[in-house]
């Protein structure tokens, strides 16, 4: 017969509540953990910084609505587009490659 002390008993309930936890994607006490991309300022944040992370964050997220995702996904690209259409990307492009020749 295999005596296990209170000790040992209560390590093992701690690591299956934490794999219970994480398997659920919540805390230990039971809250929900919130996803990066159904924060608006980090989705705001990364459609700047990384517009296709952005992008994705939109579409996944749950911080706005149907509408505003169609609205900030046509900006985004509209940006996108007249930033390469005007050729400013080319121009930047020479004067990074002037300041360090």
């Amino acid at each position: 017969m295999v005596v296990t002390s209170k000790r040992v008993i209560f390590i093992r309930e701690c690591y299956s509540m934490r794999n219970n936890a994480v398997q659920k994607g919540t805390h230990m006490d039971g809250q929900q953990k919130e996803k990066w991309y159904n924060n608006r300022a980090k989705v705001i944040f990364s459609l700047q910084a990384f517009p296709p992370l952005g992008i994705y964050a939109l579409l996944r997220s749950t911080a706005f609505t149907a509408t505003q995702k169609w609205l900030v996904a046509l900006g985004v690209s509209a940006f996108i587009g007249f930033f390469i259409y005007s050729g400013i990307g080319a121009k930047m492009n020479q004067f990074v490659f002037g300041l360090f020749t």
